[in-house]
């Protein structure tokens, strides 16, 4: 193992710099030098939102704001579930956790790490790491997976009150900050690809040849769109919503207002890593939009934030339980996480 490692080690550094030097042997300021000035830009906004996320974050948890909005009660996990019994949520999120592990399996989209035969670098397949919508069934998967481990805590609790917070471990209530958390990071971001994904067959369909986009035909052409009809390219936009729809419905988690930062940290960490695939590993762009040689890209991904920060809001409104608020008000719950 500590020999592949070695040999890992050894390739991808000889490689990094062979790639450098390409790319600096590849610049041409005199062609185009706005380029590398718009690039710089998108990069510096990506970096700004995730600076935010930050600053979001950490206000929270000097504040105590998380252990008060980011951490699931007894009540929430079980007592607040459908029919006052968790026994059907329970069942549900075992449900779900088994169809994403199998969609994850079958459509196999799980990281792999492979030897890129381009570059001869050891890493992760980009291939499969740079679609958007396999990352959200990733945390899509990895909510069922802490939310089912949340429902058998709740089924299992002897504490005589609903309003303790599972998961306590010392100061730290991990479990339920983690649960609710990637709630929010599974929902907002899966009804943010929906809508971009809608949005873009309305608007640039992707199912025709690109020299066949923008034009008036093109957008009257029913067939122009029956490649977003492709099963396992709908469940990446549309089942992960509709499950997230039925736990909203039967689970009744909160969802707090200070579980901004999640999505948007996550969201960033996917442009980050485009760019990382493309000037390291020398990879491709994961989309036309992410091109951050592209000066229309400054714009799209501000909108692509932004439309995170407003679907987040929206779902804030939409899934406040009033039983859940009623029951968070008797919460006095200051410790903050992690702390």
């Amino acid at each position: 193992m500590s020999t592949f490692l070695k040999l890992a080690t050894a390739t991808n550094s000889s490689s990094v710099v062979d790639f450098v030097e390409e790319v600096d042997a590849m610049l041409d300021w005199k062609r185009d030098p706005l380029r590398y000035l718009w690039c710089t830009m998108v990069m510096c906004s990506t970096l700004m939102w995730f600076g935010f996320a930050g600053d979001n974050l950490q206000y929270y948890r000097m504040n105590g704001g998380l252990a008060y909005g980011g951490g699931a009660t007894n009540r929430m996990m079980w007592a607040e579930s459908f029919g006052k019994v968790g026994v059907v949520t329970l069942t549900y999120r075992v449900a779900a956790l088994a169809a994403c592990s199998y969609y994850e399996w079958s459509a196999k989209i799980l990281p792999r790490v492979m030897k890129n035969k381009h570059t001869d670098m050891y890493g992760l397949d980009m291939s499969y790491f740079l679609n958007l919508h396999d990352w959200i069934v990733h945390a899509v998967t990895a909510f069922f997976l802490l939310a089912t481990l949340g429902s058998i805590r709740g089924l299992c609790s002897s504490s005589t009150t609903q309003d303790h917070f599972i998961g306590h471990q010392g100061r730290c209530n991990t479990l339920g900050h983690w649960i609710l958390a990637l709630y929010a990071v599974a929902f907002t971001t899966s009804v943010t690809f929906l809508i971009t994904v809608v949005a873009e067959a309305l608007v640039n369909p992707q199912c025709v040849p690109s020299s066949s986009r923008g034009h008036w035909e093109t957008l009257l052409d029913p067939a122009a769109r029956l490649c977003y009809l492709e099963p396992a390219y709908m469940i990446g936009y549309l089942g992960n919503v509709v499950l997230l729809l039925v736990e909203a419905s039967i689970g009744r988690l909160t969802f707090p207002k200070s579980l901004m930062s999640q999505p948007i940290f996550f969201l960033s960490s996917f442009l980050l890593a485009s760019q990382f695939n493309v000037f390291v590993l020398g990879g491709d762009w994961p989309y036309k939009w992410t091109n951050f040689m592209r000066k229309e890209t400054l714009v799209y991904v501000n909108l692509f934030m932004w439309l995170a920060m407003c679907v987040h809001l929206v779902l804030v409104k939409f899934l406040k339980s009033a039983s859940n608020q009623a029951a968070a008000k008797n919460l006095e719950e200051r410790v903050p996480l992690f702390m």
